[in-house]
């Protein structure tokens, strides 16, 4: 097991066999830990619980009871309104009843209907009011518990961090290190040697993120929301009729009356945002290599249709180097053409590095999670560009990034213990089967040597993707254009600095959708052309510009919302987040921005 601490050779067999129950009982230890600290009397919980929950199922039952009683209500007056209505066709229908006789055969049934839903109403409404009594008498009893419960747990859920998830994840796994800040440091690091491009345009803004080093190489999950242009089709219907004349079969002329409903569409363009997650992993082992592989699914195919596959594709790969070898290319099929053809990395520019990298214990690991239903499968696609590695995987596109400390919050310590173990082994599930295409081959968990171009320190401590980030953290509507009918794309701007505070400036960019309406010709049955009415939307760009300042307080997000509920700032507060230590707010002049974050901190120090 100690051979793990280092190197993962098999990462698939490492997760299955040491780190899942490793991380299970490291995250068992720290909320114990945590537990412990709070002083909460677990047993004065369970049994301040249990009776809150007995007063909540009396509460339930006594809900169905008042549901069926007032359902009997309904049922009565729907009965008469049914017989009345019934009585009344069959009086008007009936030609030989005289008037007397349908005016009773009406009246009569609603008379004993009315009088039996009044006894009905009657009958019931002590026992409704009594039980509605008795459900408010359990409902406040319930809540009394509530509360107690909730004050036994405040000192447990004050202690929640939202660093919590990363620190117990460092602790199974060394070989990991998260940042707290994605800085300019980190970010020129990754440009500068790791070819890191590192510049989303402007249709696109970083919404969160997770960066840090594995065995000393810095990687980035980054998940931001980018705005495409998609043609929508937009349908309108028009109802015409017509009439014509025709013989019947006496020879006699005939009207004949004829509808259709005409449908005609259009095309036009519209906005359309989507959020991706992609994980950059920078590397200096094969530093000229490229190539891309694109995920297949193999882990829901059998055996043997696994076999075929790799027997068609085995053709296909002799194709593709004879090709190669005619025209001077340099792709060689791969000995192990079970690997190359399930791998599917055959757009490589380097041979010799492909094989570098892709060590015979490398390609049985990558098949191994190809194949496996473990985690998650074939489900990852890899970009590789120079020293960059991208991987994109469906399963991250649902991957908490951070998790703030609320979500561990609960009135219950039993509940709380298994909602905080449940999850950080999803976190750390789903954070490791993100990095194991990674870890699985050998070459990657070698650290980076030190020849590397310094770092020239810069002025700016943060960049544009944490300014964006928290920026996204806000209130929509803070940015949001006036009259925008769709998302808006952030994009920020570092301004100006002063002794408090980053000023930045966050464009957002929208549309306003304007109501159109074009008049389609259409052909007819009845052999004439109609303007068919379709109603399609413009989208016509707008944006807005808002100053947002920057600070950084040195809290927790959690720290922050704890402290900042004291202040009696409602307006100021709804303009104002807090993320990774990170302080931000839209300050239209209207309050002392300075004063508010100084009192927050301040009172961490009381």
């Amino acid at each position: 097991m100690d051979s793990y601490k280092d190197t993962i050779f098999e990462p698939l067999e490492y997760y299955r066999d040491v780190g899942k129950a490793e991380h299970k009982r490291n995250t068992e230890e720290y909320f114990e830990s945590l537990l412990s600290q709070s002083k909460v009397n677990v047993e004065e919980n369970r049994a301040t619980v249990k009776k809150y929950k007995e007063h909540m199922a009396i509460v339930d039952k006594l809900d169905k009871e008042l549901g069926k009683l007032k359902a009997i209500r309904i049922a009565s007056v729907v009965i008469t309104a049914v017989v009345t209505v019934i009585m009344l066709i069959v009086a008007f229908l009936n030609d030989e009843w005289t008037l007397p006789t349908r005016v009773l055969s009406v009246v009569l049934p609603l008379v004993i209907g009315i009088i039996a839903s009044i006894a009905v109403f009657r009958s019931t409404g002590d026992k409704i009011k009594h039980l509605a009594e008795k459900k408010k008498e359990e409902a406040d009893k319930a809540k009394k518990y509530l509360d107690e419960a909730q004050r036994q747990m405040a000192p447990l859920n004050a202690l929640f961090s939202d660093l919590d998830s990363k620190r117990i994840l460092e602790k199974t796994m060394p070989q990991i290190v998260f940042d707290d800040q994605f800085t300019t440091v980190n970010l020129e690091d990754m440009r500068n040697n790791y070819d890191f491009n590192g510049v989303l345009d402007e249709k696109s803004s970083v919404t969160d993120m997770l960066s840090g080093r594995m065995y000393g190489n810095p990687f980035l999950v980054e998940r931001f929301v980018t705005e495409t242009t998609v043609m929508h089709t937009y349908v309108g219907t028009l109802y015409i009729t017509w009439t014509t004349y025709e013989r019947d079969s006496e020879g006699k002329m005939r009207t004949v009356h004829h509808s259709q409903t005409l449908t005609a569409s259009i095309v036009r363009p519209r906005p359309n945002y989507e959020s991706r997650t992609l994980t950059n992993y920078g590397h200096q082992a094969a530093p000229d290599l490229c190539f891309s592989r694109e995920n297949k699914h193999f882990e829901d195919l059998s055996e043997g249709q696994v076999e075929r596959k790799v027997k068609s594709g085995e053709k296909k790969l002799r194709k593709k180097a004879e090709k190669a070898l005619k025209n001077g290319g340099s792709f060689t099929e791969m000995a192990n053409t079970k690997f190359d053809v399930l791998f599917g990395a055959t757009d490589r520019n380097n041979e010799q590095q492909f094989r570098m990298l892709f060590t015979p214990l490398a390609q049985r690991e990558m098949i191994d999670l190809i194949r496996s239903e473990e985690g998650y499968g074939d489900d990852f696609d890899i970009f590789k560009t120079g020293k960059l590695n991208v991987i994109r995987s469906e399963h991250a596109q649902r991957m908490d990034l951070s998790i703030p400390a609320f979500r561990f919050h609960s009135y219950d310590v039993d509940e709380c213990r298994a909602n905080f173990i449940t999850i950080n082994e999803e976190f750390f599930k789903a954070l490791y089967f993100e990095l194991a295409p990674l870890i699985a081959i050998p070459a990657y968990q070698e650290k980076p040597m030190r020849s590397f171009e310094d770092i020239e320190q810069k002025d700016l401590s943060y960049t544009s993707y944490n300014y964006e980030m928290i920026a996204n953290r806000l209130p929509r509507a803070i940015f949001a254009p006036h009259d925008s009918t769709t998302d808006s794309i952030l994009k920020t701007t570092f301004v100006s600095r002063d002794s408090f505070f980053d000023t930045v400036n966050v464009k957002a960019s929208s549309y306003v959708g304007v109501p159109r309406l074009e008049l389609v010709p259409t052909l007819g049955n009845d052999g004439r052309i109609h303007a068919v009415p379709v109603h399609w939307t413009e989208y016509i760009p707008c944006e807005r510009h808002t100053l947002m300042k920057v600070r950084n307080v040195g809290i927790t997000e959690s720290e922050y919302t704890k402290r900042a509920s004291a202040e009696d700032r409602e307006e100021l507060l709804k303009s104002c987040a807090c993320y990774g230590g990170v302080f931000a707010c839209v300050d239209d002049g209207t309050y002392n921005v300075n004063e508010f974050i100084n009192n927050i901190i301040r009172k961490g120090e009381q």
